[in-house]
């Protein structure tokens, strides 16, 4: 267990720790990876951190993972994994405590490159349109959000134009079709890699192909 009087890491910038493994600090380098929320009232203590992944806490909400303070204490983080593992049907009545309003804050992280957003029920369309707006400058997005429609799609990928790598999956408002088609009408020059997976697959008896597992 981390005690509270661990003295400030200013310095830090790379931190991994399982469920089951004991906590390492190593001071300079780039990366926090943790795998439950024991760690995030000292987050301030490390203004340096570039990489933060909470994919692994199972049990991240509003109360107990504020994104604002998650924001507030690291202003220069450039990846953040927020995305749960878990699958659509296993998604935490904590987690889905994450609501629109918590993801504003995210729009203070200027150098923000790659967002990993899933697992959160109470995510609508209109919180990934709120979020695109203030995130132009995404290279990388991974969004697993049941929210998500085809219009916050083409919204989000004309605000972020400069867009490489999309994933997204368990958007259960989303036919196959949507996807591509989105990205036809929206996406901006430099987006190279989409791939799509888990969503609402609906079809014809007569058709009996299987659903595709990404599109390219």
């Amino acid at each position: 267990m981390l005690s509270r009087s661990v003295p400030p890491q200013t310095t830090l910038q790379t931190l991994k720790l399982g469920p089951s493994f004991p906590l390492r600090l190593a001071p300079e380098l780039l990366e926090l990876h943790k795998g439950q929320e024991v760690l995030l009232p000292f987050l301030h203590h490390w203004p340096s951190l570039t990489s933060l992944d909470l994919s692994r806490s199972l049990h991240l909400t509003a109360a107990s993972a504020p994104i604002a303070a998650i924001a507030d204490a690291c202003p220069g983080l450039v990846h953040l994994n927020l995305t749960t593992s878990q699958g659509p049907t296993a998604v935490s009545k904590n987690r889905a405590r994450v609501r629109d309003e918590d993801l504003v804050a995210l729009g203070s992280l200027g150098r923000l490159q790659y967002l990993g957003l899933g697992g959160y029920s109470g995510i609508t369309a209109a919180g990934i349109e709120a979020l695109a707006d203030s995130l132009p400058g995404l290279v990388r997005l991974n969004i697993a959000c049941s929210g998500c429609t085809r219009r916050a799609l083409e919204r989000l990928l004309r605000s972020c134009n400069r867009l490489e790598v999309l994933v997204v999956s368990q958007c259960l408002q989303l036919l196959p079709t949507d996807v591509p088609q989105a990205c036809a009408a929206a996406a901006g020059p430099r987006l190279t890699h989409v791939t799509a997976k888990d969503l609402l697959w609906a079809r014809p008896l007569q058709d009996t192909a299987d659903p595709p597992d990404s599109v390219l």
